[in-house]
């Protein structure tokens, strides 16, 4: 009986435009330290060589690879019998649909881990390594009247602890949704496979259209194959609260605000986050290090920017 697959190591980051941030850089440079044997900055236009680009080559397992959008999505669409793939990619009128298309495209064909660019990686990703598809997640609240998965789709891990919480009288553990801004695959995956027809076909409009259809998608899943992982792999900050990440505070207070079993730090880029992101750079991390959440992260988790800075 043959071996079932597991998700290939390799973390695959994808940008659209012609630069990267350093807070991309540094995403990209996380991977490298977190079991990942490979980690790839696919880039659809030329790159100049910026500092950037020249930390990123110093790293020995990030490789950059010039990505042909048109080519790529033609080839995709040839293989799933979307001959159209290209067109409708085009004619999407939301920039963040364009790119879950062609997130879910690339891991379709090559298999691996996708990382949205607001990403860093602290830690090795958990078991779902082993199957054949899986997504992070992030808690959801009432209130928002946002979708919840059923009861049935939650994890071994998160279902004995919201159980062990109503058992002894406390506040059940929230609800949680799958997200897109991390998530891996075998390659060929029947469920992207699922997922590419139904963005086209559905012509999901908005990244809210997107994120219900990926949960529709997933709540109607029976593969047990398929998997979301609970929110305790992912610390998230949401558009409100991603501030936190950026403001100052005290040296004592940093380590408590990262949960220990977080693998994954993911914000929700905002125009008062973006403001903050275009501030670092390496000399900003080293003189922050000390009084920053996100600062502190890169100093700790992403050591190679000591070799700037200490030049």
């Amino acid at each position: 009986m043959p071996e079932p697959l597991s998700i290939p190591p390799v973390a695959h980051f994808i940008t659209l435009g012609q630069t990267i941030s350093w807070s991309h850089a540094f995403a990209i440079a996380s991977a490298t330290r977190v079991g990942m044997t490979n980690v790839f900055l696919h880039h659809a236009s030329p790159l100049p060589e910026t500092p950037q680009i020249a930390f990123l080559r110093s790293l020995a397992s990030v490789t950059l690879r010039a990505l042909d959008v048109e080519k790529y999505l033609r080839q995709v669409g040839a293989e799933l019998d979307i001959a159209s793939l290209p067109h409708l990619y085009r004619l999407s009128a939301d920039r963040t649909v364009r790119e879950c298309i062609v997130h879910a495209a690339l891991i379709y064909q090559l298999g691996g881990i996708y990382l949205a660019p607001e990403t860093l990686m602290v830690g090795p990703l958990p078991e779902g390594m082993t199957r054949q598809v899986f997504f992070g997640s992030r808690f959801i609240f009432p209130r928002r009247n946002a979708f919840a998965f059923p009861e049935r789709v939650l994890t071994g891990l998160t279902r004995r602890l919201r159980h062990q919480r109503v058992a002894h009288g406390k506040r059940p553990v929230p609800p949680f949704a799958a997200i897109s801004s991390v998530f891996g695959a075998v390659p060929k995956a029947p469920f992207l496979a699922l997922w590419l027809r139904s963005l086209i076909s559905e012509r999901a409009g908005t990244v809210s259209d997107a994120d219900t259809l990926l949960r529709r998608l997933l709540d109607a899943c029976t593969d047990p194959e398929v998997v979301v992982e609970p929110p305790e792999m992912m610390c998230t900050f949401s558009s409100g609260s991603a501030g936190r990440l950026f403001s100052h505070a005290s040296a004592s207070r940093i380590p408590a605000m990262i949960p220990p079993s977080a693998r994954v730090i993911h914000w929700q880029s905002c125009p008062r986050t973006r403001q903050r992101e275009a501030e670092i750079c390496p000399d900003h991390v080293m003189e922050n290090a000390y009084q920053q959440l996100y600062s502190s992260l890169i100093w700790h988790h992403v050591p190679a920017v000591k070799n700037i800075v200490y030049l």
